[in-house]
């Protein structure tokens, strides 16, 4: 795994920062919390998935909404990570 690296102050999109943010509503504070996290990110590519009705294990939800949550991963992941041919 390729470590960040060390530097004061803040990432921003000139750093190369891509950032894939998931959370469940379920709990107000947490999603106050989140919410307020990922609108403070300042960076050009940040992708944000809101998963009302899910709790603490989004992976391992109900058969559909599990199928949701990894299709949502994977299209980032082809879009962001994985090179073109």
């Amino acid at each position: 795994m390729t470590a960040l690296p060390q530097k004061t102050g803040t990432l921003t999109s000139a750093d190369g920062v891509k950032i894939f943010y998931r959370y469940y509503p379920a709990e107000s504070e947490r999603a106050r919390s989140s919410s307020l996290f990922f609108k403070a990110l300042d960076l050009d590519d940040k992708t944000l998935h809101v998963y009302d009705g899910l709790y603490h294990e989004i992976y391992n939800e109900g058969k559909d909404q599990r199928r949701q949550v990894l299709k949502d991963l994977e299209d980032w992941l082809e879009k962001h990570i994985i090179p073109k041919p």
